[in-house]
């Protein structure tokens, strides 16, 4: 973070609030249509656990937890309509690897769980 500009009137905070944003999107990222879970997780995060991140399409990951050393992980989404999405992980064996058609009815919480490939 850095105060600059004469008199250093100017705080810009972007450190603060753009470190958050890197982590969430090396954890979920998303587009319409499309969840994608652990796009660029660390190896050095070999497990974790996260809550209420709130996709671009409306369908919130109310929460992941993953285990690299047990090459395993679950997700929960909810949504507020019903939507379809498509669930993917790189690190996945299986279907989700490339993307699963996941129905999200409004209001219910839709567990994934999937196996990795590490």
């Amino acid at each position: 973070m850095t105060s600059h500009n004469p008199g250093l009137d100017t705080y810009n905070a972007d450190a603060a609030h753009a470190i958050p944003a890197v982590v969430i999107e090396a954890l979920v990222g998303s587009r319409p249509g499309v969840v994608e879970l652990l796009p660029a997780v660390p190896a050095r995060w070999a497990h974790g656990r996260i809550r209420g991140v709130r996709c671009r399409n409306r369908v919130t990951v109310a929460e992941m937890a993953w285990d690299l050393e047990r090459a395993s992980a679950h997700a929960v989404l909810r949504c507020d309509v019903d939507v379809t999405v498509s669930v993917r992980c790189p690190i996945a064996r299986g279907p989700f690897r490339r993307g699963e058609r996941v129905p999200v009815p409004a209001g219910e919480p839709v567990r994934v769980e999937f196996a990795l490939e590490i």
